[in-house]
């Protein structure tokens, strides 16, 4: 299993598929977002074998 973190940088659709534009270790990519429907430009998620398959969430300092 190959799991890497990538920043989204931008989403658009294509043939009718909702995709992204990913970062992950300077490299760009396109990939397929359908099963992330809520992720946005400027999220960051985590993909296995280049499948975005969790956004991830950063917590806040709790004060």
């Amino acid at each position: 299993m190959n799991l890497m973190y990538g920043n989204v940088l931008q989403v658009f659709e294509e043939n009718g598929q909702r995709k992204g534009k990913i970062r992950i270790s300077g490299a760009l990519v396109n990939v397929c977002l359908t099963l992330l429907p809520e992720v946005e430009a400027g999220d960051q998620v985590l993909l296995c074998e280049g499948v975005p398959i969790r956004k991830i969430i950063k917590e806040q300092p709790v004060h």
